[in-house]
């Protein structure tokens, strides 16, 4: 091979290498992209979850200003531990979901914190309806209907 040759051959080399490491880039781009997406998305539902159950606990439970505004400020520190969690790549999946699940933990004893005695009873009790509910549909009962039929 001629002078030329090797250079046009070193020349392309080069030029591949060079899109190669491009088009890689991009991957990684792209795929870190779509983790940030996923993460705002799982960021977004779990501050629509918190405002639900602030709604329904202050419904429910006669919750007073005072505690509605503790409340916010436990889900705002819950909310900025998760998403820390969601955010650390060194996490596997199990991971995360075992420190999300001591974060909701420590959040439910925080909140139990600001309770009354008659709400710590009312909130005990929707539990138990909750977890009757959810166990029922899981299932394949309504009990809505079973109890439709027995009155």
């Amino acid at each position: 091979m001629n002078t030329r040759g090797l250079k046009i051959t070193v020349t392309l080399l080069v030029l591949g290498l060079i899109c190669g490491n491009c088009w890689a880039a991009d991957a990684n781009t792209t795929r870190t992209q779509k983790r940030e997406v996923k993460i705002q998305e799982k960021e977004n539902i779990i501050k629509d979850r918190q405002q639900l159950r602030l709604d329904e606990m202050t419904k429910n439970l006669n919750l007073t200003p005072a505690q509605v505004s503790q409340i916010k400020g436990f889900f705002a520190n819950e909310d900025n531990q998760i998403n820390a969690v969601l955010q650390n790549t060194a996490l596997n999946k199990q991971q995360r979901e075992t420190q999300i699940k001591e974060i909701r933990e420590s959040t439910n004893m925080q909140i139990e914190g600001v309770l009354t005695p008659q709400q710590k009873e009312k909130q005990k009790q929707l539990a138990q309806e909750r977890k009757l509910e959810r166990k029922e549909h899981h299932n394949g009962q309504n009990t809505h209907d079973s109890n439709s039929v027995k009155q």
